[in-house]
């Protein structure tokens, strides 16, 4: 039964790493500027505006909304303790104190909250190109996104382990988080994995995908006849 579990876990880990044509690795070796711009709010009248740089481990941010709006943001994810500068002039400097969940309200977790709402929702939104391609724009805000996500849960990127992370490691993080926070107390037995934690969940995600094919499949059937 273990084996078919791991057996389980491996297969998923394979399809969801195929879904990306670019390793961290990759984005991490790559630099690049990019910036995207839309019509915003009000009435489209003015431009909101998300500009990327990324030269080996800083990653710059500035974001503009109605034109006088602006922040910006520096991250250097290569360097401990993990923290955030703010400020293009005199820089504040924000460090993480604990870990970040969705009712943190630290200065490290609200700002970090905002810089990545600001990513998804003027740049991963409105970026042009394919996310799997590192050579577009929307590839190359994905890969300053995904690294502002690991450096965030503590990777420290070029700690000499690029090679063990993916863009999923966040995910793993927050999975093992979530069961800490939401399981009742229990005996630690010495020794014992997370493995078999995250294999459970692995197991329920399968049963809801089948269960949602199923009624895709029943409800196609119906609409036939």
């Amino acid at each position: 039964m273990q084996l078919l579990k791991c057996s389980t876990l491996l297969i998923l880990l394979l399809l969801k790493t195929q879904a990306y044509a670019f390793s961290v690795k990759d984005c991490f070796k790559s630099d690049f500027t990019v910036s995207v711009k839309h019509k915003g709010w009000p009435l489209g009248l003015s431009n909101n505006i998300l500009n990327i740089s990324k030269s080996k481990c800083d990653i710059y941010f500035s974001h503009e909304r109605v034109k006088y709006l602006k922040s910006a943001w520096h991250i250097d994810v290569c360097r401990e303790p993990v923290h955030i500068k703010k400020g293009s002039g005199a820089v504040e400097v924000i460090k993480k104190t604990r870990e970040c969940s969705k009712n943190s309200e630290n200065s490290f977790c609200s700002e970090i909250r905002k810089l990545k709402e600001n990513v998804q929702n003027d740049g991963l939104i409105f970026a042009a190109g394919s996310k799997e391609k590192l050579g577009s724009d929307h590839g190359k805000v994905y890969c300053a996104y995904g690294l502002l996500k690991l450096y965030e849960k503590g990777h420290i990127i070029g700690s000499g382990n690029i090679d063990k992370l993916t863009f999923l490691s966040h995910k793993i993080d927050v999975v093992k988080e979530k069961a800490k926070e939401e399981a009742p107390l229990r005996p630690i037995i010495e020794g014992q994995s997370d493995v078999t934690d995250e294999l459970e969940d692995d197991d329920k995600e399968i049963e809801q995908e089948k269960e949602t094919v199923s009624e895709e499949l029943n409800s196609s059937t119906t609409r036939s006849y």
